[in-house]
């Protein structure tokens, strides 16, 4: 069986920070592989980083990025979706990709975790932080 991924959310003119080139944040080739339906996915030339947060495991893709954006803020469309490996591990991954023409950002994207330990990823409109765009629970998706 190959992964399955699911499609949970994307915004646009989100700001977030491309971390450096390090251990964990490395070049990734373009390369091929098989979707669960049998369909070949080609996917292009980006940069991985990936952490654990909580307990569950994060993977940011980051598309287009220039080596002059490493470890700089950058405003462009985030992807949200849930990966289960074929092992049925589950991996959030976030796609990114770089606005072209310069935008205002209007939102960031960060991490909350509830009182009852659910992992949320916020969509927070930069100008009235208080406010929550889009928020998930992945409390289905993983055990703390």
């Amino acid at each position: 069986m190959s992964a399955q991924y699911q499609f949970l959310d994307q915004q646009e003119n989100v700001k977030v920070k491309v971390p450096r080139e390090s251990q964990y944040m490395e070049f990734v080739p373009a390369h091929k592989f098989e979707a669960g339906n049998g369909n070949i996915v080609s996917v292009e030339d980006h940069w991985r980083s990936s952490s654990n947060i909580n307990g569950q495991i994060v993977q940011r893709n980051f598309f287009g990025i220039t080596e002059e954006q490493l470890g700089k803020n950058v405003i462009g469309l985030a992807e949200v979706q849930m990966k289960t490996t074929s092992s049925g591990k589950k991996v959030l991954l976030i796609n990114f990709w770089p606005n072209i023409e310069k935008q205002r950002a209007e939102y960031k994207m960060g991490f909350e975790t509830s009182e009852n330990g659910i992992l949320q990823l916020c969509f927070d409109e930069i100008n009235q932080p208080a406010k929550f765009v889009a928020a998930h629970s992945f409390m289905s998706s993983f055990v703390f």
